[in-house]
């Protein structure tokens, strides 16, 4: 598993290439780090709720706000885990003092 090329496939065109985290982060998360034009830095993260072992990472990865990982976190099979609310009609519900541009 290469996290770099699944965020490439996950986060797509609106992925912004070259951007760093401010602080350091955990080691087990930088390989899953990325900055989106909606979302800015952010971890890709399998979400607590639709997570599968063996099932498609499109269908349970998305890009969670730095903060919002911070506060919690796992590792299961190689993905960062986080129990956050999702709705498939809405997407990812945090705070919106958690985006970080």
């Amino acid at each position: 598993m290469n996290p770099q090329q699944i965020i490439k496939h996950i986060v797509g065109i609106y992925l912004v290439p070259g951007k760093q985290y401010p602080q350091p982060l955990p080691a087990e998360l930088q390989p899953w780090y990325c900055y989106t034009r909606d979302g800015g830095h952010s971890i890709v993260c399998a979400i607590k709720s639709l997570y599968r072992p063996g099932g498609s990472p499109d269908d349970f990865l998305v890009p969670v706000p730095v903060k919002t990982v911070l506060r919690g976190y796992s590792q299961q099979n190689g993905y960062i885990l986080v129990d956050v609310p999702y709705n498939s009609q809405v997407g990812l519900m945090v705070p919106e003092e958690d985006d970080e541009f």
